[in-house]
């Protein structure tokens, strides 16, 4: 039994798995805007969105599986929540850019490329993705309230998101559609009490 389902005084979510998709992907490229931003002083508030998608990421896959979903913002609790499918996939997935990362690192050192960019690609390198994810479980609280918390642990998981929304659409196809329609119109997603999306047929 894991510690989400040990905790008694965590409250539990229902969600709406499909908005939980849009909601985590407008969150990714939020992040993504930051980091186009040059000259700028960004890795605090990247670093709280980008966690902030992943857990949400996240919590649409427990959703779809049927899973409870707690009051959390552990990374590493919520994927150990996975079933072993989506933990396998997810996981093949990043073994596979690691290996793919080695090689375009040798070319961005060779290019003298900036400091803090090849020292996030280093980053990820470092380990399995478990081994990141709970080195950067609480990044959204720590690094949120970084004047209180202090936070010494780095953040190696910025490749996360897109690989979580890849399987995400891996698994359910005909969201995929849909999920265009609403980023494109511009507007939120349906709030849980108006009337449901009609889903097309795929």
């Amino acid at each position: 039994m894991t510690a989400l389902k040990k905790s008694r005084s965590r409250r539990k979510h229902e969600i709406d798995p499909f908005n939980a998709l849009i909601a985590a992907f407008y969150f990714e490229e939020a992040a993504k805007h930051l980091l186009l931003k040059e000259d700028a002083n960004v890795g605090l508030p990247y670093f709280v969105l980008s966690a902030f998608s992943i857990e949400v990421y996240l919590k649409c896959l427990l959703a779809i599986e049927g899973r409870e979903i707690y009051d959390t913002h552990d990374l590493h609790e919520l994927f150990q929540e996975l079933g072993k499918e989506n933990k396998r996939a997810i996981q093949k997935t990043w073994a596979e850019w690691q290996n793919h990362l080695k090689n375009g690192l040798k070319i961005m050192e060779a290019r003298k490329e900036d400091p803090v960019r090849l020292a996030m690609f280093r980053k990820q390198m470092m380990g399995s993705l478990p081994k990141l994810l709970k080195e950067g479980a609480k990044t959204f609280v720590t690094y949120r309230y970084f004047y209180e918390k202090n936070p010494r642990h780095g953040y190696g998981l910025q490749m996360l998101p897109p690989m979580l929304k890849a399987r995400i659409l891996e698994v359910k196809p005909e969201w995929g559609e849909r999920a265009n329609s609403v980023v494109k119109s511009g507007i939120p997603p349906t709030p849980p009490h108006a009337p449901t999306m009609s889903v097309s047929p795929t």
